[in-house]
């Protein structure tokens, strides 16, 4: 597939007629991933994650399929701010409540709705950030006729790990489950970015230990 945009989140090249790219990555680049084109299928796992990326050193292939119809319409279901596994909580009680009433709801609401996918606006846990491997099958049980919904992540300053000392440390849980937090997709004549808007600018101690400190915006390097 040709003119594909592919990354490692600090620079880009595009394929060429034969679907094949090459670029010299940054030494801390943690993957290489694609700016997923219009006309393809969103690319998802099992839990209907979105998959875009490889972490290869040396060659990441990635293969997309063509959408049996092409159509600028869809619809988009957003949420945020689940915050299952409440840190220093008892319980979970906010997971409790999701699969009780906000799941129920969600999967009633969307069946009449064509073409959709989520957006999930972050804070899945709170900073509880090992649990973010099983937050996935709760996300996959989002469904439109008994298939689970196509879902993009975007990262929340909850789902920083509050006991790293560095930016790309703090997110690394994060990364290790969902991937790049800083993305894009395009579906229909829409282009779609998600990117973190949390600076990171040190650590200190909080509620429950350390604590990430952090501004609201975007880094030149982002903006770059």
């Amino acid at each position: 597939i040709a003119g594909v945009p592919v990354t490692d989140g600090y620079t880009y090249t595009t394929t060429d007629k034969n679907g094949v790219y090459q670029f010299v990555a940054r030494k801390d680049a943690r993957a290489v991933y694609l700016s997923h084109p219009a006309e393809y299928e969103l690319p998802v796992d099992k839990n209907g994650q979105h998959l875009f990326w490889g972490t290869e050193s040396y060659r990441n292939d990635f293969t997309l399929t063509r959408r049996a119809v092409v159509t600028d319409e869809f619809s988009i279901l957003a949420f945020s701010d689940v915050h299952f596994f409440n840190e220093g909580a008892s319980s979970n009680d906010e997971q409790t409540g999701y699969n009780n009433t906000t799941l129920p709801d969600i999967n009633d609401y969307i069946q009449k709705f064509d073409n959709l996918i989520a957006i999930n606006c972050g804070d899945v846990v709170t900073n509880v950030t090992e649990k973010l491997s099983t937050t996935k099958s709760e996300f996959a049980k989002i469904k439109k006729g008994g298939k689970t919904v196509p879902m993009l992540m975007a990262i929340g300053n909850h789902d920083y790990d509050n006991g790293e000392t560095s930016a790309l440390a703090s997110t690394q849980d994060w990364f290790n489950v969902y991937g790049p937090t800083d993305y894009s997709v395009n579906i229909g004549k829409a282009h779609i970015v998600c990117m973190s808007n949390i600076i990171y600018t040190g650590q200190t101690d909080g509620g429950y230990g350390k604590a990430i400190q952090y501004e609201k915006g975007l880094t030149d390097e982002q903006w770059a």
